[in-house]
């Protein structure tokens, strides 16, 4: 159980390490100037201070093991906005899916309970009643 754990570690450490980079370097206004352009093209400058807090805040959540079903579910929806902002461009999405992936397969290594209802075993609150 310790090795799965690890592993999981071992995928969530360089997806939220990226994130808190990426929204760092956003913060701080340390975008290169072509990437700001395409930026600006799809209207998403304007929200940038958003962007990379919610970025931020995401993998913060994804790190914390008390908030780990939350931050996977939020960091999901991060990458799921990539993917669509890179598809609709016409832009590779590749490294995005393996991003996503690695936050799913990461959160079931590192915390296989939260997954628990969808092999349908029974919750501490079902057994209850």
């Amino acid at each position: 159980m310790r090795a799965t754990r690890i592993a999981g570690w071992v995928m969530h450490v360089p997806v939220a390490g990226l994130m808190i980079m990426a929204g760092t370097f956003k913060l701080l206004g340390m975008i290169p100037p072509e990437e700001m352009a395409k930026m600006q093209e799809s209207g998403m400058a304007e929200k940038i201070t958003t962007i990379a807090i919610g970025e931020i805040i995401a993998a913060l959540l994804l790190l914390l093991p008390r908030t780990l079903p939350l931050g996977a579910l939020v960091t999901s929806g991060f990458w799921g906005g990539v993917i669509c902002t890179h598809w609709t461009k016409n832009e590779p999405i590749a490294v995005w899916c393996v991003f996503l992936t690695l936050t799913w397969i990461g959160a079931f290594l590192r915390s296989p309970g939260m997954f628990a209802s969808m092999w349908g075993k029974p919750s501490a609150t079902s057994s209850a009643s």
